[in-house]
């Protein structure tokens, strides 16, 4: 049984040459976030309300409208869900379509849209 560094236990260091890349990849990313059903309510909710505010933000008169969820992924983080969303929204009569990929932090109180970019 191994002790802890301040049990007077030692560090132990792996090279990073001993790491499978993908194998730590796949289990950094299994262990930090969970992929979610995209039509699970709460990333509907989180997807809804991304929408809401990058329309908020446009300077367009058109309002987006979200058109589809293509993938989801939640992390815990304190009393927050943080979904990491990639979104294809639509604006205007003509349908122009466009891609987001967002991080919305919700909350008990409320959400907050923590960034979003073009895809």
């Amino acid at each position: 049984m191994h002790r802890l560094p301040h049990e007077g236990g030692a560090y132990q260091v792996t090279s990073l040459d001993q790491l499978d890349t993908n194998e730590a990849r796949h289990t950094y990313k299994d262990l930090v976030s969970q992929s979610q059903d995209t039509n699970d309510p709460a990333v509907q909710d989180a997807a809804s309300y991304a929408v809401q505010v990058l329309t908020d933000r446009s300077n367009s008169l058109s309002p987006y409208q979200l058109k589809a969820v293509e993938s989801a992924f939640k992390v815990k983080q304190g009393d927050a869900d943080v979904y990491d969303i990639a979104l294809k929204v639509t604006r205007g009569e003509e349908g122009t379509s466009s891609g987001f990929r967002v991080k919305v932090e919700m909350h008990t109180k409320g959400a907050t849209l923590v960034s979003s970019h073009s895809i």
